[in-house]
């Protein structure tokens, strides 16, 4: 699924800067084959900078029809009736572009090679069949990016077949809608704004073993903000990328070192959010596993300099197929988690990964930049970890969670945790009765034995340092330690 989506937008994308490249002329009454022709050659030179000389270019088209021009992109490998991505352009007032009509390949077939499967030496075969029974996507361009762009995707029915190695695999899609705006921004900078959905997702392939998968949701939806991605360095991306695609494999970290430098400063953050509703696996023999709401969230940015990013899972109404009734019952249905990592420069890191990628690089070769990431811990408090939530539950009992660890030197690390949970004596009678779980009762009763107690709550307080880690104030091992015995006088 992701790989088709991803497919979809880099096809949006590289219309937009196709036609943010474009200074063809932006009057209906110029339309002609002389103009279709410059605009050919313009699309034609921006995309060449763009990819740079080591990967082939597409060779596209623009011809003028009537009140617009038509422009056709084709897509590399595909071998079916259609191979084209195609648009309707027609200038706008103040130089905006107008793209209707945008459409892809509606049924086609791509044959491509892929890396040998491990053990292997020959490459895979993999074959994949594309329909898309209606499409309704269209554009508006601002190629000075005075103003906004938007592009607006809206495909349903999608089918697609695959087989590699012998073995199948299918997806398919309701409907499929994308909207992508790109905003200038201060300092030769643009936001993005993407939100998507999609509706009656199935997918299904065949496990190595000869098991069949299956995977569906009845409805999936996302969002995600860019702010301050630097055109300059954008730029940059396109010819970093095609030569690492075509690198031979000694000249590989030489060119992955070239796109960290161009990632390093492209953007000032980067929000993600999705969300899976209806989600069903079922794997043959297994039963199906069922989730009511799968969120995933994703926030990173670097603040003077600093990176600050945060991760966020939350599950509802998980149901696992296949387990004892005893089992079933304490399986959770409800995970909430949440992830920090603050306090270690990004430009420490990025010398890090550079000298990562230098021939012979060792753990001895790279220590300096080891060490400048926990340089000057009085700025930054050193780098942090921090669990900012977790929660789920444990048949009749509540867990919950959070601390956070940093990191003074590669030496010094410290932290500290707080876990409460109610229901504990309920679920330990629980565990009691069922001979299958009674192994996790000392378990229990020694968590039990170093709990604070509060109302109905039981709580732990973990604080480690360098010279050990306590329980509420207790060092646990004092407590699995034997009282000596003295012989009788």
């Amino acid at each position: 699924m992701k790989r088709y989506l991803g497919g979809v937008l880099a096809s949006f994308l590289l219309l937009a800067g196709l036609l943010l490249a474009s200074s063809a002329p932006a009057v209906a009454d110029a339309i002609g084959p002389d103009q279709a022709q410059s605009l050919t050659t313009q699309l034609r030179d921006w995309l060449r900078e763009m990819v740079g000389p080591v990967a082939p270019l597409p060779d596209l088209t623009v011809t003028a029809e009537g009140d617009h021009y038509r422009l056709a992109v084709p897509i590399a490998g595909l071998d079916g009736p259609q191979k084209d991505v195609t648009a309707q352009l027609r200038p706008l007032d103040a130089g905006r572009w107008a793209a209707t009509e945008i459409r892809l390949p509606a049924d086609t077939t791509l044959t491509a090679k892929l890396p040998p499967p491990k053990g292997e030496t020959e490459p895979a075969a993999m074959r994949l069949r594309l329909a898309i029974a209606d499409q309704h996507s269209h554009a508006e361009i601002d190629p000075t990016l005075a103003g906004p762009s938007t592009l607006v995707l809206g495909l349903r029915g999608i089918a697609m077949h695959s087989e590699t190695a012998g073995r199948p695999q299918s997806q398919a899609f309701d409907a499929f809608d994308q909207t992508i705006t790109l905003r200038p921004a201060a300092g030769n900078t643009l936001d993005i704004d993407q939100t998507g959905s999609a509706d009656g997702w199935k997918s299904a392939q065949e496990m190595p073993d000869g098991r069949g998968v299956a995977v569906g949701a009845r409805h999936l939806s996302g969002t995600t903000h860019v702010v301050g991605l630097d055109r300059t360095r954008a730029a940059t991306l396109g010819p970093v990328l095609a030569a690492l695609a075509a690198a031979p494999t000694p000249e590989r970290n030489e060119r992955l070192r070239a796109l960290v430098t161009a990632l390093h400063g492209l953007l000032t953050s980067l929000t993600v959010d999705e969300t899976i509703e209806g989600m069903q696996i079922a794997v043959a023999g297994q039963g199906n596993a069922t989730i009511d709401r799968l969120h995933l969230g994703f926030d990173s940015a670097a603040p003077d300099g600093n990176l600050d990013s945060k991760v966020s899972l939350g599950v509802e109404g998980l149901a696992l197929p296949g387990l004892p009734p005893a089992q079933a019952d304490l399986a959770p249905r409800h995970l909430k988690i949440g992830v920090s990592l603050a306090g270690i420069s990004a430009p420490a890191l990025n010398d890090l990964a550079l000298a990562a990628l230098q021939p012979g690089a060792n753990p001895t070769t790279v220590a300096p930049q080891i060490d400048a990431l926990f340089a000057d811990p009085g700025r930054t408090g050193g780098p942090r970890l921090g669990l900012d939530s977790l929660g789920f539950d444990v048949g009749p009992a509540q867990v919950d969670a959070h601390g956070s660890v940093v990191a003074i030197s590669q030496s010094d690390v410290r932290g500290t945790a707080r876990i409460t949970v109610t229901g504990f004596d309920a679920l330990t009678d629980r565990i009691r009765d069922d001979p299958q779980l009674q192994q996790a009762l000392p378990f229990l009763i020694l968590a039990r034995g170093m709990a604070r107690s509060e109302r109905s709550t039981l709580i732990w307080d973990i604080v480690f340092t360098p010279e050990g880690l306590t329980v509420n104030g207790v060092d646990p091992r004092n407590l699995l330690q034997q009282p000596k015995r003295h012989p009788k006088p």
